[in-house]
């Protein structure tokens, strides 16, 4: 095993294998320039409502609204409220997606968000109540109560979201 030194030696700068970053690839891999067109810019990867908010800091959040103005909780009641609120807004958020609204968009307008759909009218549900709001929207969101109380709420000026237009039904 010539050439090879055991301990603190090695190669000298002048023996170690050179590249040249301006060599072109071998003829039988494609340059990765010529897959994409140069005038065309690449295509921006979908966010999703966890890439800009994890799921931690989405119930550190919620928790924090929850305190606000309340006696303290008992922890399962709390648990429970918490794990309810976390599941409608995901469900929301995951459906106004759906309907193209922008991840960014719905991020930028969390609170407002949750005002609306966890404390309408500023006040707390019960844990049942948020788990009937999930099943519903889970159900048809298109036709949930929670959808109905967005558009409520755009139609009054409080929240500023490019819904698609109401689809119609027909009267049989």
């Amino acid at each position: 095993m010539e050439g090879l030194s055991v301990g603190g030696g090695g190669a000298s700068s002048s023996e170690l294998p050179s590249f040249d970053l301006n060599f072109p690839p071998p003829a039988d891999e494609p340059e990765p320039a010529a897959s994409m067109p140069a005038d065309e810019p690449e295509p921006a990867a979908s966010l999703t409502p966890e890439d800009l908010l994890g799921d931690r800091e989405r119930l550190m959040e919620l928790e924090d609204r929850l305190l606000i103005g309340r006696p303290p909780l008992e922890a399962s009641k709390k648990h429970l409220l918490l794990m309810n609120q976390l599941r409608v807004e995901k469900k929301v958020m995951d459906a106004l997606m759906l309907d193209e609204i922008p991840a960014e968009v719905i991020h930028e307008n969390r609170q407002k968000l949750r005002e609306i759909l966890l404390y309408p009218e500023g006040k707390l549900l019960h844990y049942n109540k948020y788990a009937k709001l999930y099943y519903d929207a889970n159900r048809d969101f298109h036709t949930s109560t929670l959808l109905k109380w967005l558009r409520k709420a755009k139609r009054s000026y409080d929240i500023d979201l490019p819904f698609p237009p109401q689809k119609r039904r027909r009267r049989r």
